[in-house]
């Protein structure tokens, strides 16, 4: 079951096309890592699948409900990054998504 599809995606920042992509399909039970170098659009590509930001150009067409674990969160004078971390994956949780987004989840995250 196709879960989200993304097509003729361009995204651009100050002019500079960061992103192009022909076709992106997800289909429910997919596992998917998105690797590059920093500065490539891995975090603006989780960003538009999740329509947190809108492409100049493309569609996304999601058949299921959608959840975002950001790269950056928050910050706390009580927490470490990992029970942040904890805190965001547990609010996607209850949502039970059928698509969950994470945008380099283990960065600080505690045992």
């Amino acid at each position: 079951m196709v879960i989200i599809t993304a097509t003729d995606i361009v995204y651009e920042i100050q002019g500079r096309e960061l992103l192009q992509v022909e076709q992106l399909q997800m289909n429910k039970g997919d596992v998917i890592g998105v690797v590059g170098r920093n500065g490539s659009g891995k975090t603006s590509l989780v960003n538009i699948l999740a329509g947190k930001i809108k492409p100049a150009k493309g569609e996304v067409v999601t058949a299921s409900s959608v959840r975002l674990v950001p790269q950056l969160k928050r910050n706390s004078s009580f927490k470490s990054g990992g029970e942040l971390t904890q805190e965001y994956l547990n609010a996607a949780y209850v949502h039970r998504p059928e698509l969950l987004l994470l945008d380099e989840p283990t960065t600080n995250l505690d045992t």
